[in-house]
């Protein structure tokens, strides 16, 4: 998903100042061109300029130009500047194509949304993330559940989507990306090179149920450390792995183990299963028979529970993040 029109277009030097180790330093901005592309609605200010020079050293000059905009006019005429308060990265829902303008943003890279979280972002949404290769792709970002942290989704789905294979027998070190583009609810999973760079660069799992409607109470919910269960490489049945806190159906579990399912043959993806008790976690009361928490819903829908927030009802939705702590 690598942009292969950005081209790097100028350099400007001393125009950015920040205070180094107590002394006032020059900082040189490089800006990147985007042909035949501008970012929509997020305008704050217009100018006329002669070169695309001009623009950079506006952008530079005001702090809350993150961006810029430019059409050229044409001999004899000024071109068009457009400083913007966002940028491809934070907003890359609002560029567009229009061949009659060029967009320019500052060399800017994030890794993960943690790197977002850092740099003074929080409102969840999608911005761009760069893999370890240099390619960009959309993620969504969630900033705000849980206290110096950020998360980035890696795969959701519908209950009534968890007949797909994606959801059901494609085990989590499979490359089965779905609707990789656009992060959605409903039915998304990333790409398994994208996927093991959020995993290296994160600390942590979390996996979610309805979390576009309820947002993260830690009812249904499951977190642990990344070292303790990689669950990209993990294989087994019944197997305890310990996890920093769960919670199904109100059965509450902090520091414990908890037992885990994944084949490596295309049976089944990960997954919890409450019905069974091999170690210290304790969900069996109230639990249907054989049930599933957190994925692997298409067995059998009588192994599920209306009362595990992930299989409610037919537009429950669970959803997989990678993330880590400021």
């Amino acid at each position: 998903m690598k942009n292969k029109s950005l081209e790097l277009f100028v350099v400007i030097l001393a125009s950015v100042w920040c205070t180094i180790g107590g002394n006032m330093m020059e900082e040189d901005v490089v800006f990147y061109q985007e042909k035949g592309t501008f970012l929509k609605d997020h305008v704050i200010s217009t100018h006329h300029v002669t070169t695309p020079i001009d623009c950079s050293f506006l952008c530079t000059s005001v702090e809350k130009c993150e961006s810029y905009n430019y059409k050229p006019r044409g001999p004899g005429e000024q071109d068009l500047c457009q400083l913007n308060n966002a940028t491809r990265q934070t907003k890359p829902l609002a560029i567009v194509s229009d061949a009659a303008f060029n967009h320019y943003t500052p060399k800017l890279t994030y890794y993960d949304c943690l790197a977002y979280l850092k740099d003074g972002f929080s409102e969840n949404g999608v911005f761009t993330i760069t893999d370890d290769k240099g390619n960009l792709f959309p993620a969504y970002c969630d900033f705000t559940s849980e206290p110096r942290s950020a998360w980035t989704l890696i795969m959701s789905h519908a209950f009534k989507m968890s007949h797909m294979p994606e959801f059901c027998t494609k085990e989590l070190s499979m490359n089965v990306p779905l609707q990789e583009n656009n992060p959605n609810w409903e039915r998304y999973r990333l790409p398994l090179s994208q996927m093991y760079h959020l995993s290296n660069v994160s600390s942590h799992v979390r996996i979610s149920t309805g979390f576009s409607k309820f947002g993260i109470d830690f009812t249904d919910y499951m977190r642990a450390q990344i070292s303790d269960i990689n669950i990209l490489k993990f294989t087994g049945n019944a197997v305890c792995k310990t996890i920093e806190y769960i919670n199904v159906r109100e059965n509450i579990g902090e520091g414990v183990t908890a037992p885990f399912w994944q084949s490596n043959n295309q049976t089944s993806i990960f997954h919890v299963n409450t019905f069974k008790n091999p170690c210290d976690f304790d969900a069996t009361s109230g639990a249907a028979p054989n049930e599933r928490n957190f994925g692997m819903y298409c067995a059998n829908k009588n192994e599920t529970s209306r009362e595990f927030r992930g299989t409610a009802d037919p537009d429950s939705t669970t959803e997989y993040w990678f993330g880590g702590y400021v």
